[in-house]
């Protein structure tokens, strides 16, 4: 099915200047204009009738749950306390499939990673906290067997020259400073050794990246390895995004980068471990959702925003991991469309997606999808508010969403209430949660281990230098 194309618009990005020693966070922004929209609403609690537990976002700072009824709202993760000006922030929560661990990005070791964000795990009652992606988390460093690193940071031709350099394994970055077309070298100490494993070096300079070349240490040595800055070759907002799970629990697969390119992390990865792609295509998987089902377990469902194969956009996408092909194109929803948000329905019979059609339009509405029928139906009808991330309940017959009635483009505080509503499009609550985003339903009631081991620690080294960054508007 084919809906209105329109000449082809990319989501921009709006940086915000923050103080010199704040860190950097971000990535793509949905594009949007603001409006209004009946106001109030309870719920009543005899109207929902539905198992799993939901997850959610307040301020970007504290991960909740709160039972489907609207009972039992509670913190089980606050972002770490940051010391001189550092700003971390907590997105998109993802359940496992056994309802065992929510997954989430953050951006609070982003100066202990070579990525800007990463997603950690936590499980529902607060324990148990992990870094899954680049693992381990940087308070995990202190068993392992130590070298020492130096690095050649060479600033080809890039008019700023102070930077944060990192390598993967340090117990915390340092600055230096490198003038265009100088080179210098400083040594890291007592960096953890991952046996066998190919160590990654980075230079930061506000939200671009330069990855190095990976270094092979052994105990007690000392090995070498270069960062080549050049204006033209650093990596903007590389980070990972947008976690969702394998049916099966054994995968983790996110976002990275401008491109949205899939990449895959085991469930369980061990220290050092590096990425995967989720494809063998270079196809851009904003947003994506893994297939729901046993049967569906191998499936990618996703909105291509820009496919870099054939320069065209707009169309939503069903294949299967490692693929060397695009896969199955369902809908072309427009060259300026935007899509906000995809996930499968629990039992695979189709997908929900919330989408603004035109670059003109001053909303966005939630629309599904049936693979027996092929065809899509439009289940809100916003005409001055937005419809942005949402969760299914795990029968299907519920959805929360978010709900806001300002343009959540180039701000990280446009206000947000999640909605709820039946499958049928009626609204039982708005709100449902007041000042909440990025809504996650567990398939099941929570699990939580008779006695969870919690990780070592959970707060990064504090970062005591300046140096100049820039807070962009947050993902949404």
């Amino acid at each position: 099915m084919q809906r209105p194309s329109c000449p082809r618009r990319l989501r921009g990005i709006i940086l915000t200047a923050l103080v010199s020693v704040s860190v950097i966070v971000g990535g793509f922004m949905v594009r949007g204009t603001g409006g209004a929209v009946a106001a109030g609403g309870s719920i009543d609690p005899r109207a929902v009738s539905t198992s799993g537990t939901i997850a959610f976002v307040r301020n970007l700072q504290e991960l909740h749950l709160i039972q489907p009824d609207a009972s039992g709202d509670h913190v089980i993760w606050t972002e770490p306390a940051a010391s001189n000006g550092l700003q971390n922030l907590l997105l998109s929560p993802a359940w496992r499939p056994d309802s065992a661990e929510i997954t989430f990005e953050s951006t609070h070791e982003q100066t202990s990673s070579i990525y800007m964000s990463d997603i950690f795990g936590v499980a529902p009652d607060g324990s148990s906290f992990r870094r899954i992606t680049n693992p381990p988390d940087s308070s995990q460093l202190a068993s392992f067997p130590k070298a020492n690193v130096r690095i050649t940071i060479a600033n080809n031709n890039l008019s700023d020259s102070v930077f944060v350099v990192y390598v993967a394994g340090a117990p915390q970055m340092q600055v230096v400073t490198v003038t265009a077309g100088n080179t210098t070298t400083v040594t890291f100490g007592n960096v953890a050794v991952f046996s066998g494993k190919a160590q990654y070096p980075v230079a930061i300079d506000g939200v671009t990246r330069w990855i190095g070349s990976p270094a092979q240490l052994t105990a007690g040595s000392t090995a070498d390895t270069r960062v080549d800055i050049y204006a033209s070759t650093g990596h903007d907002y590389f980070g990972a995004r947008n976690p969702a799970w394998r049916s099966d629990g054994t995968e983790l697969d996110d976002t990275v980068g401008q491109g949205c390119v899939g990449e895959a992390w085991p469930a369980s990865a061990p220290p050092g471990t590096t990425t995967a792609p989720i494809l063998q295509v270079a196809e851009s998987l904003c947003p994506f959702d893994r297939g729901p089902t046993a049967q569906l377990a191998n499936n990618v469902l996703y909105w291509n925003y820009f496919d870099f194969n054939s320069g065209g956009d707009g169309e939503l996408y069903q294949t299967t991991e490692g693929s060397s092909n695009p896969g199955t194109a369902i809908l072309d929803t427009g060259y300026s469309s935007f899509v906000y948000d995809l996930k499968y329905l629990p039992d695979g019979s189709g997908f929900l997606w919330s989408e603004k059609v035109t670059a003109s339009d001053s909303a966005s509405n939630l629309y599904r999808y049936s693979f027996s029928s092929q065809q899509w139906t439009q289940m809100t009808n916003f005409t001055d508010s937005f419809v942005n991330h949402f969760a299914v309940s795990p029968d299907g017959q519920y959805v929360v969403f978010e709900h806001s009635t300002q343009d959540p483009a180039g701000t990280a505080d446009t206000p947000t209430d999640l909605w709820l509503m039946k499958i049928d499009g009626t609204i039982i609550a708005q709100p449902f949660v007041a000042n909440a985003s990025y809504p996650a339903w567990s398939r099941g009631a929570p699990q939580v281990s008779p006695t969870p081991t919690p990780l070592p620690g959970s707060t990064p080294t504090p970062f005591n230098g300046h140096y100049h960054v820039y807070l962009p508007a947050v993902l949404r």
